[in-house]
């Protein structure tokens, strides 16, 4: 409660930031002294109300889940807002103390007259690393009319929730990662029971113990034995009739270690276990019994006749065994459809076209990122190449690069008719909507529609990696060490990928 407490101060502290418009937020900022246009770096509480007393004790929570997209930079302060993706405000990295009077600068302070970074404005009072990842952004452009904007980093809408924040607060967020929603969900059993598991794995089942913790039943033990307290646990595992069961499948050191793992890890165990009993995958077999031990306690609940024990092994090996048969059709069906084989290869382009084929790759240290590509024309022959050198980005990062300096490349050479190639499905469905990210990669993706507005014609389609060699191999290109475009007009058999 406490964290969901401080997520919904974190949304008053999100509101003070995005919706200056507000009343209240006028309100805020006139009686605490902070100008419209400006992001505290800090909030000191002093005497104030309870609520701005709690934004002030979030606020640095806050600021570390606020990210700017960049725009033209005139907003964006260089030292202390956070604008470089995965690092601090520049501010608490410097090796070498920032004078007072340039904390302020704003990120078109550092742009050259060239639409370049001035690195020597910066780059004495910054780390090596932090150094390659600016490399990796694109200057702001201080004449567009494209502004800087905030997202939040914890969410990949980039929009501030309050279950985000609270994820960010706890650390504990819903991860597809976890070894027990896996298992779970490829367990190959019927949709019933991979539910049934679902709510056993987050003990959200209806036990006795549950009913009288909420006053829907006086007595909480178990209606099969009469033991103190009907927990899942107790159901599954340490019922006389569950023990029972178990020793039935069991072996004596299988049956000995029942009770000594904690429930969940106990069913992830098992459900990961590749062995088989009776022809039967055991991690069936288990799902399959646990379901029906789940089954005979509810009918015993509601007054039905209760199942004896060898019935209820019988009941279990005939379901284990069918859920085992159907799986075993479903797999054959998969193996026995007839494959098609595709010849995947580079195909010139129309007549009067060019291709442009482009990729991005992530190189081993000091060099970050980098990306390459090749135009060629309708015979498909050689016209141009380049590769550069990015910095610390990630591979999309990358990818976007070289769509960027692809196209700039091919505009430059006087083409106005281009098909552009990636292998990468994601950023051929970015380029191709209408949809700018609020993220990171913003900016790039901001330069890259900014070129496809002008006056030529363009496709951009993927193409598969196989198709795409001669450009993953100018990305990978480990000798050129240049941060500067580097043009290659002279083909080399390696590149075409001959």
């Amino acid at each position: 409660m406490y964290d969901m407490n401080r997520s919904f101060i974190m949304k008053l502290g999100w509101e003070l930031i995005t919706n200056p418009k507000a009343l209240w937020v006028k309100l805020m900022r006139a009686k605490y002294g902070i100008p419209d246009d400006t992001i505290p770096y800090e909030l000191t509480p002093g005497k104030c109300s309870h609520a701005w007393w709690n934004i002030c004790k979030i606020w640095s929570r806050l600021l570390e889940g606020l990210n700017w997209a960049i725009g033209n930079g005139h907003t964006i302060r260089f030292w202390l807002d956070r604008w470089v993706g995965g690092v601090k405000p520049l501010i608490e990295l410097t090796t070498i103390p920032i004078l007072e009077s340039r904390r302020g600068d704003t990120l078109c302070t550092y742009v050259n007259e060239f639409g370049g970074w001035c690195w020597a404005d910066f780059e004495a009072y910054l780390p090596a690393e932090v150094l390659l990842r600016i490399a990796a952004i694109p200057p702001p452009i201080p004449q567009s009319s494209d502004e800087d904007s905030v997202y939040w980093s914890h969410s990949e809408s980039g929009k501030f929730s309050t279950y985000s924040a609270y994820t960010s607060l706890t650390h504990m967020p819903w991860s597809v990662g976890n070894a027990g929603w896996k298992m779970i969900w490829k367990c190959a059993v019927p949709e019933r029971v991979r539910t049934f598991l679902w709510l056993a794995f987050n003990d959200a089942l209806l036990t006795n113990e549950v009913r009288h913790r909420r006053h829907m039943i006086d007595f909480d033990g178990c209606d099969q034995c009469g033991g103190d307290s009907e927990s899942l646990n107790h159901i599954l595992r340490e019922c006389p009739r569950s023990v029972l069961l178990w020793g039935h499948f069991l072996s004596i050191e299988q049956l000995g270690s029942l009770p000594t793992l904690p429930l969940q890890e106990w069913l992830v165990k098992n459900l990961m276990c590749g062995t088989k009993i009776i022809g039967v995958e055991w991690s069936i077999f288990f799902a399959t019994t646990c379901w029906l031990l789940w089954n005979t306690r509810n009918r015993i609940v509601i007054g039905e006749e209760t199942v004896s024990h060898m019935e209820l092994c019988h009941m279990i090996t005939a379901k284990a065994k069918s859920f085992q048969q159907a799986n075993d059709f479903f797999t054959s069906l998969k193996h026995d459809s007839p494959s098609k084989e595709h010849l995947i290869g580079w195909h010139c382009p129309p007549e009067h076209w060019v291709k442009v084929n482009t990729d991005g790759a992530l190189k081993e240290e000091p060099f970050g990122a980098s990306a390459g590509g090749i135009i060629r024309n309708a015979y498909g022959d050689w016209i141009g190449g380049f590769v550069v050198n990015i910095g610390k980005t990630s591979v999309f990062g990358a990818e976007l690069w070289g769509a960027l300096q692809g196209l700039q490349l091919a505009w430059d050479m006087g083409f106005r008719q281009i098909v552009l190639e990636l292998d990468n499905k994601s950023v051929v469905e970015l380029l191709n909507g209408e949809k700018i990210p609020l993220n990171q990669h913003r900016h790039i993706v901001s330069l890259i529609r900014q070129l496809l507005q002008r006056r030529w014609f363009i496709r951009i389609v993927h193409i598969h990696r196989e198709g795409n060699r001669a450009a993953d191999w100018l990305a990978s290109m480990q000798r050129i060490t240049r941060w500067e475009v580097t043009s290659l007009n002279i083909a080399h058999r390696h590149y075409l990928g001959y």
